[in-house]
């Protein structure tokens, strides 16, 4: 009986400890990655009043669950330099999988993974620049765990002297950056805490072996 514990106990305490030992040896990759910055183009219709680019700076590697941080600027300008006031409402960063047409860029958008609420209103301009930081909580997707980093601006332009230009919209870029999502199970704190936990269950039926060795004497 003992020694059949002492084998489950070995086999677990093993398994820990490769895992811990994988695990690390991904984390340190992970957090090793620098940032990777891309601009991209808005893509927009043709009779849209703006045009302009947004540039993205992010990990390339992120882990499943794991709240990690993006920073963003972008650039709107107005067609023929009209003046104009606008007011940026949101910023929202979602995934779109490789080799997948983009989704349909409304307030249900899939795979929505992050936003941000700048409230910046703007008067009497026809360029607005504006950068900011967020959290986008990363998503393995159906079908693989490479996906692309994208982001829509949502806004509202007014016609700064009259009423002929009412236009709300959103200046949307597809796959600015590419992103590679780690499973969360390949998390490394979990791994060193099971091990830790199995030593502790070592520490404890050594112990007990011993006390009931001296009890027995």
């Amino acid at each position: 009986m003992r020694k059949g514990i002492y084998l489950i106990l070995t086999i677990i305490t093993v398994s820990f400890f490769v895992m811990a030992v994988y695990t690390d040896t991904i984390a340190r990759a992970v957090y090793g990655y620098g940032q990777e910055r891309r601009t991209e183009a808005f893509q927009y219709l043709d009779d849209d009043p703006h045009f302009g680019s947004i540039t993205v700076s992010a990990q390339p590697v992120m882990y499943e669950s794991v709240p990690t941080r993006v920073w963003f600027n972008f650039t709107i300008n107005i067609i023929d330099d009209t003046p104009v006031d606008l007011t940026v409402e949101q910023v929202r960063f979602f995934f779109t999988p490789v080799n997948a047409s983009p989704p349909f860029m409304d307030e249900d958008i899939p795979w929505l993974v992050g936003s941000h609420y700048p409230r910046l209103e703007v008067e009497n301009a026809s360029t607005v620049r504006y950068g900011g930081r967020a959290e986008v909580l990363p998503v393995i997707l159906e079908g693989g765990t490479n996906v692309f980093l994208d982001v829509a601006v949502s806004f509202e332009l007014r016609n700064h002297s009259s009423t002929q230009l009412h236009w709300y919209g959103q200046g949307v870029a597809i796959n600015i950056l590419s992103v590679e999502i780690v499973p969360a199970y390949l998390q490394s704190e979990s791994w060193f805490l099971g091990m830790g936990a199995t030593f502790l269950i070592w520490a404890i039926v050594l112990i007990s072996s011993i006390r009931t060795r001296v009890a027995n004497t």
